[in-house]
Order: C-alpha cells, then sequence, then structure tokens
C-alpha cells in the first residue's frame, strides 16, 4: 500500500498535470516510458473522479446497481494505479485497457444510448495510441482494434430484447456527464502528445545548441592546432638548418684538414668523424622528413621514376659501398601522378638500407627495382641480396627507433618514417627476408 499516498497526492496536487514529466530521466526511451506511466496514473486518478461524480449523480436519483458497478470501477483504477507505481506498468496497462473495454462495452449495453456512454469509446481509442510504445504496437494496435470493434458491434446491434434497460427520464444529465468525461480525457491525452513532442523538440534544439557550441570549440581549437602546427614546421626548419649548418662546416674543415697530412692513422680519424657526422645529418633530415610528412598536404603530380631514382642515386653516393653495388631498373612505367617528395623519402630510405646492409662477400651485390600498374594500384618493389633480417625482428622493423642489434648502423627512424609516409599515401608495405639470402619490399599505392 505504499503507492496510496502518492495516490492521494496526485489527487491533491494540479501541478503534476500541467507539467508531466518534470524533473524524469531525459535518456530517451527510459524518459517516455516514464511519461507513459505517469499518464496511466492520471488516467486512474481522472477516471475515479469522474465516476465520482456518477456516483454522486446516481445515488441522487437511485441508480443503485450503476453505483455498485461504478464502486467496482474505483476499486478497479485504484488497483491499477498502485501496480503502475509499483513499476508493473506493462501489466497495469494491459488491465486498464482491457478492463475499460468490457466494462463500458456492457455499461453501453445496460443503459439507453441517450446516456452518450458509447462516446468513451473515442477518447480510449487514444488513450490506447498514447499508453503504448512503438516496441508494443502489437499491444496497441489489438486494443484499437477492440475499442473499434465494440464501438461497431454498440452501433450496429440492438440488445434490447436481452437487457432491461436501467435508466431514467434524466438522460440528458447522463449524456452530459459522459460527454464531458470524453472530452476531458482527450484533452488529457493531447496534452500528454503534446508535451512528448515538446519534450523531443527541446532536446533537439539542446542538441543542436550543444552541437554548434561544439562545433565553434573545434573550430578554435583547429586555429590554435593550425598556428602550432606552422610555429613546430618553422622551428623544426629553423632549428634544423642551424644545426646542420655546422655540421657541414666542420665536415668542410674535416675535408681540408686531410689535405694537410699524409699520416694513416690521422687521415682514419678524420674519415670516422667524416662518417659521424654523416650519419647525424642524416638524422636530422630524418627528423624534417617526418615532421613534413605528417603536416604536409599530398601534392600529386606527374613523377618520372628514372628522374627520380637518378636523385636518389646521386644523394647517396656519400655512403661506403654505394659505387660497388649494381643497381638495376625494371619499370613498366616511367611516370606515375603521386607526391614526389614523399616518393623519394621512400625511395631515399629503402635504397639507403640495402647499400648499408649489403653483402661484402657476394661477389656481385645488387639492388632490383621493379615498378607495376594496374587500374587501381602501383607498385613499387625494392629487392637485395645482402645480409637479411632475421624472422624474429620482421614484426617490429617499422617500429620508431627500433635497431636489430647494437652493431645495426642509422638511427632507426628510417624504416619507421617510410611506413608513415606509405599510410600518408594510403598505401600498403610488406617485407620479406631472409639471412644470407637478402630482403624484398613490396609496396601498394593508390593509382
Amino acid at each position: 500500500m505504499k503507492g496510496l499516498p502518492s495516490f492521494l497526492t496526485k489527487l491533491s496536487s494540479f501541478r503534476n498535470w500541467s507539467r508531466i514529466g518534470k524533473g524524469l530521466d531525459h535518456a530517451d526511451v527510459a524518459f517516455l516510458q516514464q511519461k507513459r506511466n505517469i499518464l496511466l496514473s492520471q488516467y486512474c486518478i481522472l477516471g475515479a473522479f469522474l465516476v465520482s461524480l456518477h456516483i454522486i449523480y446516481d445515488l441522487s436519483i437511485g441508480n443503485y446497481l450503476e453505483v455498485g458497478m461504478e464502486f467496482l470501477m474505483i476499486l478497479f483504477l485504484l488497483v491499477v494505479y498502485l501496480l503502475n507505481e509499483n513499476k508493473r506498468s506493462t501489466l497495469a496497462k494491459i488491465l486498464f485497457v482491457v478492463f475499460i473495454n468490457l466494462y463500458l462495452f456492457v455499461f453501453a449495453i445496460l443503459v439507453p444510448k441517450t446516456h452518450g456512454v458509447y462516446l468513451l469509446f473515442y477518447p480510449l481509442v487514444a488513450a490506447n495510441i498514447a499508453l503504448f510504445s512503438r516496441k508494443q504496437a502489437l499491444l496497441r494496435n489489438s486494443f484499437v482494434g477492440l475499442s473499434l470493434l465494440l464501438l461497431f458491434v454498440l452501433e450496429v446491434v440492438d440488445y434490447t430484447w436481452y437487457f432491461e434497460k436501467l435508466g431514467n427520464n434524466a438522460d440528458a444529465y447522463s449524456f452530459i456527464i459522459n460527454l464531458n468525461s470524453s472530452i476531458v480525457i482527450m484533452a488529457l491525452t493531447i496534452n500528454f502528445i503534446l508535451s512528448i513532442h515538446a519534450d523531443i523538440e527541446r532536446e533537439i534544439k539542446e542538441k543542436e545548441h550543444k552541437e554548434e557550441k561544439l562545433a565553434k570549440e573545434l573550430a578554435k581549437q583547429n586555429k590554435i592546432l593550425q598556428k602550432a602546427n606552422r610555429e613546430l614546421d618553422h622551428f623544426v626548419y629553423s632549428a634544423s638548418h642551424d644545426l646542420r649548418a655546422p655540421l657541414m662546416s666542420i665536415k668542410g674543415l674535416i675535408n681540408l684538414a686531410t689535405y694537410e697530412t699524409k699520416e694513416k692513422e690521422i687521415l682514419k680519424y678524420f674519415e670516422m668523424m667524416e662518417e659521424r657526422i654523416q650519419n647525424l645529418d642524416n638524422f636530422i633530415q630524418e627528423i624534417i622528413y617526418y615532421s613534413r610528412n605528417s603536416r604536409m598536404q599530398i601534392e600529386k603530380k606527374p613523377v618520372d621514376f628514372n628522374e627520380l631514382t637518378e636523385s636518389v642515386i646521386k644523394d647517396l653516393n656519400y655512403m661506403k659501398g654505394a659505387n660497388e653495388i649494381k643497381l638495376n631498373r625494371d619499370y613498366q612505367f616511367e611516370e606515375i601522378k603521386s607526391d614526389f617528395s614523399r616518393l623519394k623519402v621512400i625511395l631515399n630510405n629503402l635504397v639507403s638500407n640495402a647499400i648499408k646492409y649489403h653483402d661484402y662477400s657476394k661477389k656481385s651485390p645488387k639492388i632490383d627495382l621493379t615498378v607495376r600498374q594496374d587500374d587501381a594500384f602501383w607498385y613499387l618493389t625494392v629487392a637485395d641480396n645482402g645480409k637479411g633480417i632475421e624472422k624474429e625482428y620482421l614484426e617490429h622493423i617499422f617500429k620508431m627507433f627500433f635497431r636489430a642489434s647494437e652493431e645495426s648502423e642509422g638511427s632507426g627512424l628510417g624504416l619507421y618514417i617510410v611506413k608513415e609516409v606509405v599510410d600518408r599515401l594510403a598505401g600498403s608495405i610488406e617485407v620479406d627476408s631472409t639471412i644470407n639470402v637478402g630482403t624484398t619490399v613490396k609496396l601498394k599505392i593508390p593509382n
């Protein structure tokens, strides 16, 4: 009976009628379901009030049998209310709709049509629609059909031969009560539907406002990010220039110093110093490549693969052993449309690795460059017969700063940058390698 105080509170509180759903959980499904439950409780309250008017009227004219049926209705409405308040809402709705349909049907049979009991079926149809959700469409449609069927039966079948009429000469008063009851119930149902619409419209506006606010915030953050990227690009360019300039000066001084001495030991030291400076310069350039790849837009232009290859060979001539390796080209076509600077970064890193890790014990070290294409992609293969890579390291070679051993030369950024550039071009890369046989790298880039 814990729902009875709540029942009395709702019966005496008009605010609860005019502000349906205030303070409820606004999660869409739960919110609408909760509002339907409130509507059912309000139907019970309103029904009890209207039946009470009938009881007062029937007592005044001595229709005691009708009074008994009306007390039964109030008792039933109380049961439905308590079920609904104790979270048995689906059961409460089904009992409510079934009982009201049958009760009105029997009552309409027992009293003259001029009492207007049949009028209550019209708001009952609307109530069926309002009480059940889309997921309960089968129940909703079934009960709407039941109400319409009973109304149709009342209209076409005459039960005068089977039941004694309990009405009296005051049919007009009963008609007025039933008509006004129908209007009030219909108004409550319409108010519920309008309130649902208003709540949904308000939520849509709130979401649009939040989205608009978020879009402005994102635009603001995007401007800040763009500014930070520009400043970072400027910093990387300035820092790399400032770092490379003294390195090139030191390298020039070392070259001059080599002409000033003939001592093999000193020349060896100079050569080691020059090699270390070159490694540091390579590392700085790799950082520049990485920064540019992540921030610069892709510029697709016609790229001559022979020209690209010659540019890479020229840049790598300084590497130890570069002149001892034969570079074979097998290009199905000489020109593609892509980003020249990014392709150069890819080819530069792959060829430099092939040179760096070539096998001196083999008589004819080589690098084979192959280019093919179809309607959707073009394919670049870089294969060498160098030292190869251990199988256990293949899955790690594209990680930042990964080196297979302490003896490995370079910064460990080369293949990581290659993978980043290939991803930026929406392509893919695969590596297959066998120790003492060689390594093959295959790239697939959208054409």
